[in-house]
């Protein structure tokens, strides 16, 4: 469980530059991680993988660290050394974050219950996982958790409000709650997320 790396060597590339090029895959699975952020010695070069989890950038030769990171996976580090002209791929597997057993989740009912009681899937997305994540709303942050589908497209007629299913329950019959007070929508019933 780690990262997977090979590098090649192939002069194609532009003057003083070398590319990096790789899939962000989950340990366990397999199975490609959607819309990892990819970040480059602190931030300087930053990117956000693709819906099939691949990447790529350019960089100056030389050594430079990599940053991996995506609600609800650990993140991982990686130094590669590059080289004028010589592509490298990185293939990186990241190990999902356990739910802390000793959280305790507000749940539908309105009462506390410990999150293993739980007797549907919960997601928790912690305050750092927001910040890394980039978005610029709630939409953004639930577009890629399990059994939440966000769109606006579906509502058109109602404006286009970024409405959120959960598990095929429509968004008119969503609850939504801030600091645990009901949120009311517009038209339609929809609180637009975005």
């Amino acid at each position: 469980m780690g990262l997977l790396a090979a590098g090649l060597f192939l002069p194609a590339l532009g003057l003083g530059a070398a590319e990096v090029e790789g899939t962000i895959l989950d340990a366990d699975s397999r199975r490609p991680v959607a819309h990892a952020s990819v970040a480059a010695d602190g931030g300087e070069a930053t990117v956000i993988a693709d819906a099939s989890g691949r990447f790529s950038m350019e960089l100056p030769p030389g050594n430079h660290r990599f940053v991996v990171r995506r609600i609800g996976y650990r993140p991982r580090i990686r130094k590669v050394e590059l080289v004028e002209g010589q592509r490298v791929r990185l293939d990186i597997l990241l190990q999902v974050l356990p739910l802390d057993q000793a959280a305790t989740l507000v749940t539908a009912t309105g009462l506390p219950k410990s999150a293993a009681r739980l007797t549907v899937p919960a997601a928790v997305v912690r305050r750092e996982d927001i910040d890394l994540s980039g978005t610029e709303n709630v939409a953004g942050l639930l577009e890629d958790v399990a059994g939440i589908n966000v769109h606006s497209s579906l509502y058109g007629y109602l404006g286009s409000p970024s409405g959120v299913m959960i598990q095929g329950i429509g968004p008119n019959r969503v609850l939504i709650l801030v600091d645990g007070e009901r949120v009311t929508g517009s038209a339609g019933g929809v609180v637009d997320l975005s």
